[in-house]
């Protein structure tokens, strides 16, 4: 028997939700918020992805060795 271990009221098939009604829209932001927040996101990975280009200056406790 398929379905066996589930709770009775699991094994009836689910009601049709929301039949004839019009999806929500999605909240979210506008298209211009989404270039710009995708492109601080690239912009941002590319410095973090670079080359460092100044050297790391040795902590205080590592100057001392």
């Amino acid at each position: 028997m398929r379905q066996a271990s589930l709770a009775p009221q699991l094994r009836e098939a689910p009601e049709p939700a929301g039949r004839g009604l019009r999806p929500a829209e999605p909240a979210g932001r506008d298209p211009e918020q989404a270039r710009s927040a995708m492109s601080a996101f690239q912009h941002g990975w590319a410095r973090g992805s670079a080359p460092d280009t100044h050297p790391r200056t040795p902590d205080r406790g590592e100057a001392a060795r």
